[in-house]
């Protein structure tokens, strides 16, 4: 439940986990970050022991409990806004017109091409501007598709926080693995050990 959620604050990259001392009573695993010896360059962030992470996401816990309230309004303020798409789903149908239109002139010039021959060369310089141009309009619409399905997606986790947190509550005693992943975006890890947790309505906390 840790992969992809602990940062390098100097990289950039994801903490993997190690196992140290495994064939023995002192088997304790480790977080560092993956690129902490390649390239050459060592990154300077230290290695965290599973544990403290589970202990610092405790504190996190304790600190929204204080004023879970708030926490949850602010949650539910994010879910409205991104619940409204309108303004995307316009681009989308915008560009699929496009699309549309651009798949039309391209059929209308091959019908002429095999209606009356045109020069060999001029043929396949116009088709590949087409076929250019279409992928460029696909790859445009893809990404706005993408953008849509990250904006529910995370509108999905913010429900699934806000009814957990509604009917569970928080738990500030013990690590809860459900929590973890409905509540944390991302932890960055410093140079100092410190962690700052990155949560689902934007929130950052350090600890």
């Amino acid at each position: 439940i840790f992969s992809a959620k602990i940062v390098c604050a100097c990289c950039g990259g994801f903490f993997g986990s190690k196992v140290w001392h495994s064939a023995s009573k002192y088997k304790r695993t480790i977080w560092q970050c993956n690129h902490k010896f390649s390239n050459g360059v060592k990154c300077e962030t230290p290695h965290l022991y599973e544990d403290d992470i589970k202990k610092r996401f405790i504190e996190v816990c304790n600190q929204i409990a204080t004023d879970r309230a708030d926490f949850l309004t602010s949650c539910r303020e994010i879910v409205i806004l991104l619940s409204n798409t309108a303004a995307l789903d316009r681009k989308i149908e915008a560009q699929y017109a496009h699309i549309n239109e651009l798949t039309v002139s391209m059929q209308e010039f091959i019908k002429e091409n095999a209606m009356e021959a045109q020069d060999e060369d001029f043929y396949k310089v116009k088709m590949a501007e087409y076929n250019a141009k279409k992928a460029d309009m696909e790859k445009v619409l893809h990404e706005l598709l993408n953008k849509r399905a990250e904006r529910l997606s995370r509108k999905e986790l913010l429900e699934g926080l806000i009814r957990t947190m509604e009917h569970d509550g928080i738990v500030t005693d013990t690590f809860d693995g459900k929590l973890w992943l409905l509540l944390v975006e991302k932890a960055t890890v410093g140079t100092d050990g410190k962690l700052t947790f990155t949560l689902r309505n934007g929130m950052e906390i350090e600890v």
